[in-house]
């Protein structure tokens, strides 16, 4: 007995199957993890290395080139690139996808720690860690101080109490403070003082470092136990420090120094609507997902300022539950709304209740098989997945109209006649789900991260047709079985499809006229065509938001407190201009040495996110661009980029500018004159392009050129005066004490360094080995010059690169730049660029492959062939509506065109079924047969397009540039193949197995 006839028979324990697995689907969903995106581990690990005070051009020598010799010999990089800035450099590993990065990660640990004992003394020890997809916080909040309390007041309750608080929730895997002022003891040196006293600066610094002690030293024994001996001294308060006694000079510390509380220098500021604040970032737990991580901080923010409302507030301005929940709910309601537009399209079509309960009643047991097959894989509930769910709705009702269609058209009969009329159909079922399956099984093989961000709404989908197709053989002609013959044969017409005379006419003519279904053929051929060459392209559509990210760079000599107040006045003028909310950002983390080494984080760059309360189209980005440029533009700015942020998906697959060359040289020598010569070629042929390049080689600095000749006869070193110089200027932080029960840092340097001016430099008076006094400009001379801020390499080799725009296409661009630098490559491949010839390969497997399985389904060469016209015919209609709808081609477009080939291959299937082998009188009747259950799953596929096409007509949506490919696709197939497939199946001379 077959499946199909035990279902029949046996209607009430399939339906009690199906109830289980959608029990097993609703468990499954209260279990999986909610996330915008998947989580994806790319293959790259960074290795940051450190040397304080060092210029970018020491680093390379010293620390980057041996770091990437050493690194250069693990197994399995790709590719290795280094960003090289004053004091710090990182190199970056990139490594082959599906590569054991764990493996990976230690071996390069191992590099790093055969190379560090040749790195030179003062420098860090390399931090080696991976990077990841998630790197987008959960959450980001500020904590603002409530008047009359300051930043200064709430700094320590944030970084206490706060933190520990979010730290606390299980979702919250870590928390970033940003703009957090740190209070220091500061121990100001009176120059005139030390230098009456003939005291060495660096004898103060190491004599308060000698006092401030609290750490043990060992155990001792203590009958029959052990007990540790902790090394302390009276220097544990503010008070005592001017107390210590300098050696040999009769002298403490108060004489020659003034003892205070300050604030750290800053490294990073953040502004909330132009007043300070301080910005938090909260990643999630890998357990918990961003969704949920999202939601505990809104939670714990609400608590946090009912129990610190007083001194501050705790808001959250931006939260991935939003985004997440929303476009989870509009991709839920979509779905949704489908379902029900289905549900009446089936009613118009069959005029029966009973036929349209027999239908949907795949719907629920599908949804939850593919979640409970989701669960099993790991896989998440995300936009990707759920796209995928959502596009393929319409899919569920295919077989399962045609099984009906079936089932309810042969005449009354038997349990086993019934079954054979369902395997008669069976054959173009199972026929259309191999195809489909085809179609996207190849997107689970594609390397790298674009076959990982998609895999999943491929297996999605293919879950979703093979569940549908073994429903329709079973579920489908159960419930139908309980409904009965007498409700089920109302839903088909008496005569069968004999009534659409009007259909088989048509028909008809094309079979008179032969010449008809060729040329239609051609013409359409040539419409795609056209239509293939006008559309934009891109890597993703740009979507509107309220969110808009505002890049402003300043001159290289810009410190943070001129940036500060550059900002500030920047936010009011925004803000009167009608945003409703600016954060701007400038710096970096002090603790934080991966934030150290992004070139992005520096001094002379203000980040800004400004929401606004009407949505921002790409189309409004032109028109902000000028009016922020002018604002940045007054306050000497050198450079504003204003745009929508960047969707995650265009951050993974790495979206490439075509106007952006890297150029590589052996040396730096060489690598500086081809650059110039690059840049002078671009000149003469694009005079009004704009040529920029991120090594930024020449930033002007005050140079400390030391006299080795001069310090040799103070007995000292040139290492002994930096040093001094730099305690002057920086300070020293000397050891840590307790302030009010809070540990801080304590800090020596020179008073009133905030308004010495440059010139006052050489003046700055040293004390040497045997206590002679003498001025820093009789050992160094202090002069203007330039030094690099910011080095690229690529592959261990110097690179510049240079960006171009304006002027001129790109390819002429990249013509010019490498008729001088034939070795000029474009400075990042995208993703897609670079799976580029294997997601070709694989596709044209796919075709081949569902060419052969039509081969051996129908026997016959030809029929295949003119199976596969389906695709072309249909594709014409998928880039006709993006045309008309003002869309582009880009991966959500082609991902519908996928799933539109899968469908529009089910209706040629069901009616190469029909006609094919059949004498040409035939043919007209038995097309119209299949016509009814061909515009059925047609016409419900596009009922659930609908309301993700709706509304992404009103608000643009990812969806709605996959479900416009989709929807044209079937409109212009459900009209084409009907009426010109027949034609080319039923030619006389058609060859025949």
């Amino acid at each position: 007995m077959s499946v199909v006839s035990a279902s029949i028979k046996h209607p009430f324990a399939t339906i009690v199957a199906y109830i289980v697995l959608c029990l097993f689907g609703a468990i499954s969903v209260t279990r999986m993890e909610i996330a915008l995106l998947p989580v994806i581990e790319l293959p790259t690990v960074s290795v940051v290395s450190a040397y304080p005070g060092m210029p970018a051009h020491e680093i390379e020598p010293l620390l980057t080139e041996p770091v990437e010799n050493a690194v250069a010999s693990v197994d399995g990089v790709r590719r290795i690139r280094s960003a090289v800035q004053p004091g710090i450099s990182r190199t970056t590993l990139e490594f082959a996808f599906g590569t054991n990065m764990q493996i990976a990660l230690n071996a390069v640990r191992q590099a790093a720690d055969s190379v560090y004992p040749t790195l030179p003394d003062g420098s860090e020890y390399p931090l080696v860690q991976l990077a990841y997809t998630n790197r987008d916080p959960a959450a980001r909040l500020v904590i603002a101080p409530v008047e009359p309390a300051t930043l200064e007041d709430i700094a320590h309750l944030t970084t206490t109490d706060i933190a520990s608080t979010f730290r606390g929730d299980a979702a919250v895997g870590s928390v970033h403070l940003f703009g957090v002022p740190r209070r220091e003891v500061h121990i100001a040196i009176d120059g005139d003082a030390i230098a009456g006293a003939g005291i060495p600066v660096q004898e103060i610094a190491s004599t308060v470092a000698a006092h401030i002690i609290d750490r043990p030293v060992g155990t001792v024994r203590n009958g029959t136990t052990r007990d540790r001996v902790i090394a302390t001294t009276d220097v544990a308060t503010f008070s005592s420090l001017a107390a210590i006694p300098l050696r040999g000079a009769g002298m403490s510390v108060g004489d020659v120094a003034t003892v205070r509380m300050g604030v750290r220098p800053p490294t990073a500021a953040y502004l909330h609507n132009g007043a300070p604040a301080i910005g938090v970032s909260l990643y999630p737990a890998s357990s918990a997902g961003p969704f949920r991580a999202a939601l505990a901080a809104e939670g714990i923010a609400a608590r946090l300022t009912s129990r610190f409302g007083d001194v501050l507030t705790v808001e959250v301005i931006e939260s991935q539950a939003r985004p997440i929940g929303g476009a989870l709910r509009a991709l839920m309601t979509a779905i949704g709304i489908g379902i029900v537009a289905a549900t009446v399209v089936l009613f118009l079509v069959y005029r029966s209740a009973s036929a349209v309960v027999t239908i949907l009643a795949s719907i629920v047991p599908s949804l939850s098989t593919v979640m409970f097959g989701m669960y099993l894989a790991d896989v998440s509930i995300n936009v990707i997945s759920l796209s995928g769910i959502a596009i393929g709705v319409g899919m569920i009702f295919d077989n399962a109209i045609v099984v009906f269609d079936a089932y309810a058209a042969a005449p009354r009969s038997t349990a086993a006649e019934r079954s054979q009329a369902v395997h008669g159909v069976l054959g173009a079922t199972a026929g259309s789900t191999i195809s489909t399956v085809l179609v996207f099984v190849p997107v689970l093989f594609i390397p790298g991260v674009v076959g990982a961000v998609f895999s999943q709404l491929a297996f999605a989908l293919i879950v979703l047709v093979v569940v549908s197709f073994v429903g329709s053989a079973t579920l489908t002609p159960a419930v139908a079985a309980l409904f009965g013959d007498a409700r089920l044969a109302k839903a088909i017409p008496s005569g069968g499809s004999r009534h659409l005379t009007w259909y088989r006419r048509i028909v008809r003519v094309t079979l008179r006229h032969r010449w008809i279904a060729p040329l239609a053929v051609g013409i359409v051929a040539a419409v795609f065509g056209a239509l293939l060459d006008v559309l934009p392209r891109q890597l993703v559509p740009s979507l509107p938001g309220h969110v808009v990210e505002v890049d402003i760079v300043l001159s290289p000599e810009t410190d943070i407190e001129g940036a500060t107040e550059i900002a500030r006045r920047i936010t009011t003028q925004v803000i009167a201009n009608g945003a409703a909310r600016i954060t701007a950002d400038i710096g970096y983390l002090q603790d934080d040495l991966e934030s150290q080494a992004d070139p992005e984080n520096r001094f002379n760059r203000i980040s800004m996110r400004v929401l606004f309360p009407d949505l921002v189209r790409p189309t409004d980005i032109p028109r902000m661009r000028a009016s922020f440029g002018t604002a940045a533009a007054a306050e000497g700015a050198i450079a504003t980029e204003v745009a929508l942020p960047r969707d995650p998906i265009v951050r993974i697959l790495g979206e490439a500018d075509p106007g952006r060359f890297e150029i590589r040289a052996s040396t730096r020598g060489e690598i500086e004159s081809l650059y110039q010569r690059v840049v002078d070629a671009l000149r003469r042929q694009f005079p009004t392009a704009e040529i920029s390049t991120s090594s930024e080689p020449s930033t002007p600095v005050h140079l400390l050129e030391i006299d080795r000749r001069a310090i040799a006869t103070t007995g000292t070193t040139a290492r002994e005066v930096v040093q001094t110089v730099a305690t002057l200027i920086e300070g020293a932080l000397v050891g840590t004490i307790e302030v009010g029960s809070v540990e801080t840092d304590v800090r020596v340097w020179l008073d009133g360094r905030e308004e010495r001016p440059i010139a006052s430099l050489p003046d700055i008076r040293l004390s040497f080995g045997d206590r002679q006094i003498l001025p820093l400009s009789s050992v160094a001379t202090v002069r203007p010059g330039t030094t690099p801020t910011l080095l690229h390499r690529t592959d261990r080799r110097p690179a510049y690169i240079v960006s171009v725009a304006g002027e001129g296409p790109p390819a002429e661009y990249a013509r010019v730049v490498r008729s001088v630098a034939p070795g000029a490559v474009q400075s990042a491949q995208s993703a897609l660029e670079e799976a580029a010839f294997d997601i070709l390969t694989v596709f044209i497997i796919a075709i081949a492959l569902m060419f052969l399985a039509f081969v051996a389904q129908f026997e016959s060469l030809t029929t295949a062939f003119f199976i596969l016209l389906a695709l072309p015919l249909s594709a014409t209609g998928s880039l006709g509506l993006m045309r008309l709808l003002d869309k582009t081609i880009n991966i959500n477009s082609v991902l519908g065109l996928l799933v539109m080939f899968g469908t529009t291959v089910n209706s040629a299937i069901l009616l190469a079924t029909a006609v094919r082998s059949r004498a040409t009188a035939r043919v007209p009747l038995l097309a119209a047969r299949r016509l009814r259950p061909l515009f059925a799953t047609v016409g419900t596929t596009l009922a659930a397009l609908l309301p993700i096409v709706a509304f992404g007509v009103r608000v643009d949506t990812f969806e709605s540039h996959t479900a416009v490919a989709l929807l044209g696709g079937l409109l212009l197939g459900a009209v084409a193949i009907p009426f010109l497939l027949p034609s080319l199946l039923s030619r006389p001379n058609r060859r025949r197995a």
